[in-house]
């Protein structure tokens, strides 16, 4: 009879599949020493996690912002500039957000209200980042912008809330992370382009967003290389722009607190349990000394509560104020030094400048936003009034004041 066909040992199998593990990982290996021998070092890895993708698509009449499966946030402008100067602004969802379609909370359409006799185009973008915004301000050069205006940089800090578990079991891989951003072959992966991601939020109730608590202190010490990579990708991005650039530091809500706070050590539980039910718009009387007592007074939110009685007492709140942005794991507000490394940068560069954070500050106030960062219709407006004389210095075109 026939012979029954021959039955392949489990452990013949392992070790193929141990062969095949080895074989790729020697040929990676051996293409990525090539790569880093011969060619420069790979680009930032995106991050751990982004909030949305983009790709702009240049046609002949019509140029498409595309941000992700809505249709209905593209955006879309002429690709042949008419006779006006031609003004592109970049950023995230600050200058064009996908939770407000209603354009009066974005203020590059309010500058272009205020000056008719320029051309803005609103290139912003939920979820951007640097990264992100390298590849758009490479693509720009065909609207043939007469200016580039950056408003972005709270991305850069916020990523680790979007990937999706902020309680710890997720939060391992950043190192992991770390590791892999020095590939080339991973960089490459990644695309720098590929950034749609599913995300999770913090939850909301009827207002500002829940205290988020973590165990991670890893998060605040790693804000040293966080602000260092955010340096050379903003001065990257600015030596990537086809025109001139004007740029600005970035607009917080001082009236809301910070969003993660940390919970180890022996306070752990106790915190948790002061910041249940603890309004984030600022607790006040016994509740404000029960979470102190609870979380610690060097704590993120004790901080800020101390910048809020600096200012009510009429003392300098920066300190706290800056302490506080500093020591939130999980922030979704740029840290105030991402403000000074603009300037620096700007400095550096002979780059206009509008300090926003200065001109609407030091403590910007609640009516200027929708949340932690966003801006109101009054503060799109507040920046767009702040933005015009220096866009129109930049241009050389002074507003022309009807008899």
């Amino acid at each position: 009879g026939a012979r029954p066909p021959p039955q392949r040992h489990p452990r013949t199998l392992a070790r193929q599949v141990l062969y095949a593990v080895a074989v790729t990982f020697l040929v990676f290996g051996a293409a990525e020493a090539l790569v880093r021998t011969f060619g420069r070092a790979p680009p930032p890895l995106p991050g751990v996690a982004r909030a949305t993708g983009t790709e702009l698509v240049v046609g002949d009449e019509t140029t498409t912002l595309r941000q992700g499966p809505d249709r209905r946030q593209d955006a879309h402008v002429p690709t042949r500039k008419g006779v006006r100067p031609r003004v592109v602004v970049i950023g995230e969802s600050s200058v064009r957000g996908a939770a407000q379609t209603d354009s009066r909370y974005w203020f590059p359409d309010q500058l272009a209200l205020r000056a008719p006799d320029l051309e803005v185009v609103n290139l912003g973008a939920p979820g951007q980042s640097l990264a992100g915004l390298r590849r758009l301000i490479r693509g720009i050069a065909p609207l043939a912008p007469d200016l580039v205006v950056v408003y972005t940089g709270h991305n850069e800090f916020s990523h680790p809330i979007f990937a999706g578990e902020v309680t710890g079991s997720r939060l391992w891989m950043l190192p992991l992370y770390r590791w892999l951003g020095r590939s080339w072959l991973v960089a490459s992966a990644a695309g720098l382009g590929n950034e749609r991601r599913d995300v999770a939020p913090p939850r909301r109730k009827n207002g500002p967003v829940e205290w988020v608590t973590t165990t991670e202190w890893r998060l605040v010490e790693d804000r040293a290389r966080v602000l260092a990579r955010f340096r050379a990708d903003y001065a990257a991005l600015i030596a990537d722009s086809p025109a001139p650039v004007l740029v600005t530091t970035l607009l917080r809500n001082f009236d809301w607190g910070p969003t993660g706070v940390w919970v180890g050590g022996e306070r752990g539980e106790t915190c948790r349990r002061g910041l249940a039910g603890s309004p984030k718009a600022r607790p006040v009387g016994a509740v404000a000394a029960g979470v102190r007592a609870a979380c610690g007074p060097d704590a993120a939110v004790s901080r800020w509560m101390d910048a809020h009685d600096d200012r009510e007492a009429g003392r300098d709140a920066a300190s706290a104020w800056r302490e506080s942005l500093a020591r939130d794991p999980l922030p979704l507000r740029a840290p105030l030094e991402a403000d000074d490394l603009i300037r620096e940068i700007a400095t550096e560069r002979d780059l206009p400048l509008v300090d926003l954070a200065r001109a609407l500050g030091p403590y910007p106030e609640g009516r200027l936003f929708t949340d932690t960062l966003h801006p109101s219709p009054a503060g799109a407006q507040a920046i767009a009034e702040a933005l015009e004389p220096a866009v129109r210095a930049a241009l050389g075109r002074p507003k022309v004041v009807s008899p």
